[in-house]
């Protein structure tokens, strides 16, 4: 299965596995698949209407993981004139598994 990155409040997460269990999946045709590699900051506020998201998305930046959803990193990718790119690039892979990158995050949540 393809992972599927996204951007939230200037954090990227891996919701791969979260999907099966996202309780609005299909709601209004809107899935999170869809979103892969964007900046979902805007639509996440809008769409929770309860703490439970947030708390859930602040304890996998805690922790690494929650529910199926894993904290990747920062949202680190800028153009030249230091703007940030709103969608997460093509090339940039995330791999749970990974001690190397595992042990580069330690210190960056």
């Amino acid at each position: 299965m393809k992972s599927v990155l996204i951007g939230i409040y200037g954090d990227i997460y891996d919701v791969t596995e979260y999907i099966h269990q996202h309780p609005g999946e299909g709601i209004k045709n809107i899935y999170l698949r869809s979103y892969h590699r964007h900046n979902v900051s805007d639509e996440f506020e809008r769409m929770h209407m309860t703490d439970e998201p947030f708390e859930i998305i602040i304890k996998a930046k805690e922790t690494g993981h929650e529910n199926g959803i894993y904290y990747v990193c920062p949202y680190f990718f800028t153009n030249p004139l230091k703007k940030r790119i709103p969608r997460i690039p093509k090339y940039f892979r995330f791999l749970k598994n990974d001690p190397y990158g595992l042990e580069y995050m330690k210190n960056k949540r």
